[in-house]
């Protein structure tokens, strides 16, 4: 008898109905195996790739908003950050690079770029300019729902504007750079408008030691 093959085309709906005149237990077993179909080439990114990735994007996240604060590495998040405070006021808000946000597959869901906007704590009426400043001036750069975030070691609680696109929508690294690169150049764009509004960001400095070099002056340097 000859080998022969077929194939048998069936909509969604009828593979459906069919799924729904199965056993219950049968049922459960599908259901198992669609679970582990899904987690077969799942893009994964490792923390050395990520490592190599931000440390190449260093540079250029200097040489076009000004030099890094401090980079994280948690479960959740794994980026460099550059910060901004006021003596008076503590941490103010932050631009930060990297990756973002696991889901329940262990796997980093996002890359790209946040501002983090501390809403509580002292002088909440500038920090809420602050807040407005940011909404109106990154508003073409957003892609994401605001969303609030915590920090409990420092007891903040605040809004998140991002540009995230998904890691597994990127084909390499440089695909990822080039994205990074296109969220940096497009948030540099605002710092005419931070030049612009001197007296909203006054006293606001880059949150590192000497704690002395000023956020105008810094958009100042870096802007082209």
């Amino acid at each position: 008898m000859k080998n022969s093959s077929y194939r048998l085309d069936l909509t969604f709906e009828q593979i459906l109905q069919l799924i729904r005149q199965l056993p219950t237990v049968d049922k459960l077993k599908l259901y198992e195996e669609l679970e582990h179909i899904s987690l077969e080439n799942v893009p994964t990114i490792s923390d050395e790739k990520i490592k190599e990735v931000l440390r190449n994007i260093k540079p250029y996240f200097g040489d076009k908003l000004g030099k890094y604060t401090h980079k994280k590495h948690t479960e959740d998040y794994y980026f460099y950050a550059l910060a901004f405070s006021r003596a008076d006021m503590g941490y103010l808000f932050g631009f930060n690079i990297g990756f973002f946000h696991h889901d329940d597959k262990t796997q980093y869901q996002n890359a790209g770029m946040n501002v983090l906007i501390t809403t509580n704590k002292e002088n909440v009426d500038l920090r809420e300019r602050y807040l407005n400043f940011f909404r109106d001036s990154l508003n073409p750069w957003i892609n994401q729902k605001e969303r609030i975030f915590t920090y409990p070691e420092r007891g903040d609680v605040g809004i998140e504007f991002a540009r995230y696109r998904g890691v597994d929508s990127f084909n390499n690294d440089n695909e990822i750079m080039e994205y990074f690169k296109e969220s940096i150049d497009m948030l540099q764009k605002i710092y005419p408008s931070i030049i612009n509004n001197a007296k909203v960001f006054e006293k606001v400095v880059r949150a590192a030691p000497r704690w002395n070099e000023n956020l105008v002056e810094i958009c100042k340097t870096h802007f082209s």
